[in-house]
């Protein structure tokens, strides 16, 4: 079993050049965690994943035009599994 943990923190940011008041991004973290097991030919693995714990509405772009913003986010919390197999 082997588990991991991704962690990120940003302080607040803007997105232009120009500083732009709606262009500010907030602080904000986020966590994904992974759990993987192999078995003990390190053939076959399987992963459960939890990705963006916090659940955080993350704008990854923000584009500032005139008096609007177009902005696209990060996904929100996802979480699953994941099958492996190594082929030698």
């Amino acid at each position: 079993m082997i588990p991991s943990v991704d962690f990120y923190a940003q302080s607040p940011t803007y997105s232009d050049v120009q500083n732009y008041a709606q262009s500010r991004r907030d602080t904000y973290t986020k966590t994904d965690l992974n759990l993987r097991f192999e078995d003990a030919d390190d053939r076959y693995s399987i992963t459960a994943f939890v990705n963006n714990v916090e659940d955080s509405r993350v704008p990854n772009t923000l584009v500032t035009v005139w008096s609007s913003t177009t902005a696209n986010y990060d996904p929100p919390r996802t979480y699953g599994v994941r099958l492996g197999m190594n082929l030698r």
